[in-house]
């Protein structure tokens, strides 16, 4: 897979950097992912696999909270708290952009 321009997510003032955007030949697919939350999603174009990501990060940041004594306390989802916060602070009040 070759990575093309990495876009950065945004919200307000706050940026991730390491988002990736990436086009996969055997697929014929779109890859966007977010490193720092575990979390890829695919799209014919471009700007689906955008969009689906955002959707996706707001998703898992609402079932992580929903679920926090069992993602919190994960080894490998515990991390994530800072960020989910950040995430669930901007929600509503800021548009999720990559």
């Amino acid at each position: 897979m070759n990575k093309i321009l990495a876009p950065i997510l945004s919200y307000g003032i706050y940026k991730i950097p390491n988002n990736e955007l990436a086009y996969d030949p055997e697929t014929h697919q779109y890859v966007a992912a977010c490193p720092e939350l575990d979390l890829a999603v695919a799209g014919d174009r471009e700007e689906e696999a955008v969009e689906d990501l955002v959707e996706a990060i707001k998703e898992y940041a609402q079932d992580y909270l929903e679920r926090l004594d069992l993602f919190a306390g994960n080894p490998n989802r515990g991390a994530h708290l800072p960020l989910i916060l950040l995430i669930a602070s901007c929600v509503g009040t800021h548009p999720l952009l990559l």
